[in-house]
Parts: structure tokens; sequence; C-alpha cells
């Protein structure tokens, strides 16, 4: 999603998407809003996982990517809606990617957490190149022919929708196995403080 801002922000608005930007300040804002999110959405999650535990920042994270998501669909034709999105999913990327290095890391000793969150990057990565690809491949499909923005080919709005709602469902569906983690952990009984530990003092 991060991309596709990039993508159609050379396209004419005419085309029923994009901004007609070229490559001045309008497009630099564009492109660092995702970046502050990110900051913000990283320390965020971890500030509440401190408090509540990982899974709640987790499912956070998603919720707020799928809203951003969807928002979207408004926002490939209106700069402010798309900045403002750009941000959110950002935030979103920031708690997610916080969030999974701390639940994968809170389950493993300490000598195999590095080798955990190496997986949890890579898995990351691979969902990234996968998605991406079978987006540029909804947008080669639907390109406008004889059409380009800055030498680019452009696709059609309804290619950039779908593209769009294609993101949005893989957030959902990965609020579904989020939420059970998250109910799994408010069901799970807690321990009274010093249960099970010698007496001290005695």
């Amino acid at each position: 999603m991060l991309q596709l801002t990039g993508i159609i922000a050379q396209v004419p608005p005419d085309l029923g998407l994009g901004y007609g930007l070229g490559h001045g300040e309008a497009v630099a804002v564009l492109l660092a809003a995702p970046n502050l999110g990110i900051v913000v959405g990283g320390t965020c999650a971890g500030w509440i996982a401190g408090r509540f535990g990982p899974a709640l920042p987790l499912l956070g994270g998603i919720a707020v990517g799928a809203v951003a998501t969807f928002a979207m669909l408004a926002g490939v034709s209106v700069l402010p809606v798309a900045i403002a999105c750009g941000a959110m999913v950002g935030m979103a990327a920031g708690a997610i990617g916080a969030s999974g290095y701390n639940l994968a890391t809170g389950i493993e000793a300490p000598e195999r957490q590095g080798t955990v969150a190496g997986l949890v990057s890579v898995v990351l990565a691979l969902g990234s190149v996968v998605f991406n690809f079978a987006g540029g491949e909804v947008l080669k499909a639907t390109q406008i022919a004889g059409t380009s923005a800055d030498g680019a080919p452009v696709s059609t709005a309804a290619g950039v929708y779908l593209y769009v709602a294609m993101a949005g469902v893989l957030f959902v569906l990965a609020a579904v196995p989020a939420t059970m983690l998250v109910r799994d952990r408010t069901a799970a009984p807690v321990a009274p403080e010093g249960a099970g530990s010698p007496a001290v003092g005695r």
C-alpha cells in the first residue's frame, strides 16, 4: 500500500485517480507521511505492549491498517486523504512490525530470540514481495493503452481500486488470528504473585 501513492502521484486526476504531481514538495510530503507514521506506530506499540502485552497493539495496528486501506478507495483521487491514509498505514506498519518482534521473542528463550527475530523479518519481507508481485500484475493487466505519466504506464481506476481492495481484504484476514491471540491471552489465568516461589525471610 505504501508504494501505491508513489505509483499514482503523477497520474493526471482527470483519469479518475492520481494527483497530477510533479517532483516537488507535495510528493515529498506524500512519501514522508508514512515514515512519520512508522515511528509513531512502533513507539506507541512498544508503550502499549509494556502495559497490556504485544497482542493488543498487533490487533490495533491491523485495525488501523484496514481502515486506512479501505479509506484509500477515496484517497486514490484526493491528495489530503491520501496523505492521511499514508500516515495511518505507516502507523500500522510500525505497530505490526514492533508487535511481531515482541510476540515472537517473548515466547522464546533468550538464546533463540535472535533467530526468531530473523524469521519475523523474513516472513514480513516475503509477504511484501508476494503482494507487490500480485498487485503489480493487477495494475499491469488494467493498463490504459497509449497513456503514461512521467514515462510510466497508467492503470485504470478499476485496477487501482482492485489493488486497494486486495490489500484491505488481507488486513481483514490478518485480524482473525490476531483477535484469537488477544482473546487467548486475555483469558489465560494469571498466577497469583509469589505462587510456586519459595518463601522469603523464613
